[in-house]
C-alpha cells in the first residue's frame, strides 16, 4: 500500500483546504491534522487508545482528521469506523549490510568494520531523508494545516524533517518515559512548535534534556466514560476462565513487556499463595512478535508451582470486562510510566489500584487514598499491600469510590480535549 492510499477510495481520496461550518454567516476555518502513531513494533498500546479517545471526540466543526499508522490493526478498524481517512504505511528496518556476509569466514569482521560506514550512509539516505521527501509531497498535496506526532521526539523523526520541508507547523505528542535524547532527537525537536507531555514527569525529563520550557506543556490523558464501560459480568468472564465466585482475584492489563514487570507480580503472587490458596492472577495483553518474555514468566510459574493460578489471557478488546472481574488491579511497571492510562480506567470502574511509585501514577494516587503506590520490583512489599487490601472489602470499596471520583475531576476526555485544542489554536494561529 502506498503513502497516498485510503482506507476508502470513495470516502478518502478528496484533499480539501478550509471550509466553512457556520450556517450564521461567520466561516470557521476547518483545520487538516495529519495524526501520524510512531509505534512500529507491531504492538497496540496506551498510544494508540489515547489517540483513539482524541479522535473520537475531536470537533468535526473545527478539525480534519487524518491518520497514519505503520501497522493496520483492529484501533485502525475503529478509526474507520469513526469516518476518518486511515493510511498504513508498511515498516522499514534500517539496513544491516554486515548481516548479509557469511559467518565465520576469514576477515568477516574486518569486513564488517569497514562496512560500517557505508551502512551508515545508506541508512541515513534511504530511510530518513527519501521518506522525508516521501512524507513532505504527501503533506503538501494533503494541503494539510498541522502534523501531530504520537508517541516520542526519540521517534518518527524523517517526519519532523518532512513538516520541516513541507513548512507545515508540528506538534509532538510525549507519551513516552522521557529517557534521555540523542542529539538528532535534541536538534529536531526544536523544530516542533510545541510538545505535548502526559505527565510532568515528561516535560521535566524533557526540559532537563535541553528542550525551552515554553515549547513544553502538560495535558494529562483523558477517559471517555461512555467507552470505558463493562459488557460482559464479572460472573460471566470469571466462568469463562474456570474461576468460583468467591475466589479472590487480582490482575494487571497491558501488553506483556519486560518493563511491564509482570514478573514481580507473579513472584508476589506465589507468595499470597499459602494464605490464598485459591487466588487467581489475570494476565490480560499481548506480547510483541517473537518476545520470548511471554515464555519466560510460564517458565517462573511452574518453577514456583503457581502454573494453575496464573491465566494468561491474551489480547482482550475490552479490558474493562476483565478489570471489573477483578478484587484488586495491579500497575506494576519497572521503568517510569509515562502515564498509565489503564490507571484510571480501573479507577473509574470503582478498583482500587496498587502501582508502583514511577513515573506518571505518582502524580495519578493519593497514596492510601485513592489508590496505593508500593516500590518497584519488590514482590513482598506489593505482596504485603495486596493481602491488606483483600483481606478489607470495606477498604477496596472505600478506595474504589474515591478512585471514580478522581477520574471524574481529574482525567476526563473534556479536559484532554480542552488542552490540546489550545496547543492547536496557539500553533495554525
Amino acid at each position: 500500500m502506498s503513502a497516498f492510499d485510503r482506507s476508502d477510495p470513495g470516502k478518502d481520496a478528496h484533499f480539501g483546504g478550509a471550509a466553512p461550518a457556520s450556517a450564521g454567516g461567520s466561516a470557521v476555518i476547518k483545520r487538516r491534522i495529519l495524526y501520524v502513531e510512531g509505534c512500529r513494533d507491531g504492538s497496540v498500546g496506551g498510544s494508540h487508545i489515547s489517540l483513539l479517545r482524541l479522535l473520537s471526540n475531536l470537533d468535526r466543526k473545527r478539525y480534519e482528521a487524518t491518520v497514519l499508522y505503520y501497522d493496520d490493526h483492529y484501533v485502525a478498524d475503529l478509526v474507520r469506523k469513526l469516518d476518518i481517512a486511515v493510511i498504513v504505511l508498511p515498516r522499514e528496518a534500517p539496513s544491516q549490510l554486515a548481516s548479509r556476509l557469511p559467518p565465520g569466514r576469514p576477515g568477516s569482521r574486518a569486513l564488517s568494520m569497514a562496512l560500517l560506514p557505508m551502512q551508515k550512509l545508506f541508512n541515513f539516505a534511504w530511510h530518513f531523508l527519501r521518506p522525508a521527501l516521501v512524507h513532505a509531497l504527501l503533506l503538501r498535496t494533503g494541503r494539510f494545516d498541522l502534523v501531530h506526532l504520537n508517541n516520542s521526539v526519540n521517534s518518527n523523526h524523517e517526519w519532523m524533517l518532512a513538516a520541516r520541508i513541507a513548512r507545515v507547523p508540528l506538534v509532538s505528542h510525549e507519551r513516552g518515559a522521557g529517557g534521555p535524547l540523542s542529539r538528532s532527537s535534541l536538534w529536531l525537536a526544536g523544530w516542533a512548535k510545541r510538545h505535548i507531555c502526559v505527565s510532568t514527569h515528561i516535560r521535566d525529563a524533557l526540559v532537563a534534556n535541553g528542550l525551552g520550557a515554553d515549547r513544553v506543556v502538560v495535558v494529562y490523558n483523558g477517559l471517555d466514560p461512555g467507552e470505558v464501560r463493562v459488557r460482559r459480568e464479572a460472573r460471566e468472564v470469571r466462568t469463562e476462565f474456570g474461576i468460583p465466585d468467591a475466589v479472590p482475584v487480582i490482575g494487571v492489563v497491558g501488553n506483556v513487556k519486560r518493563w511491564k514487570g509482570q514478573e514481580v507480580v507473579i513472584r508476589a503472587t506465589a507468595l499470597l499463595a499459602e494464605r490464598w490458596p485459591t487466588l487467581r492472577l489475570l494476565l490480560v495483553g499481548l506480547a510483541a512478535p517473537d518476545d520470548p518474555y511471554p515464555e519466560e514468566l510460564a517458565r517462573l510459574t511452574r518453577e514456583l508451582r503457581i502454573e494453575d493460578r496464573v491465566i494468561f489471557t491474551g489480547f482482550q478488546e475490552h479490558p474493562a470486562d476483565f478489570m471489573n472481574a477483578m478484587d484488586v488491579v495491579v500497575h506494576s511497571s519497572i521503568t517510569p510510566e509515562p502515564f498509565g492510562l489503564v490507571n484510571i480506567e480501573a479507577m473509574y470502574l470503582g478498583k482500587p489500584v496498587v502501582a508502583t511509585r514511577l513515573g506518571g501514577p505518582i502524580e495519578i494516587f493519593d497514596n492510601g487514598r485513592n489508590g496505593f503506590l508500593v516500590d518497584p520490583e519488590n514482590p513482598r512489599a506489593l505482596a504485603d499491600q495486596l493481602a491488606a487490601l483483600l483481606s478489607d472489602p470495606v477498604l477496596r470499596k472505600r478506595v474504589g469510590e474515591v478512585a471514580h471520583a478522581t477520574v471524574m475531576k481529574r482525567f476526563t476526555i473534556a479536559q484532554t480535549l480542552r488542552g490540546v485544542a489550545g496547543v492547536y489554536d496557539e500553533v495554525v494561529r
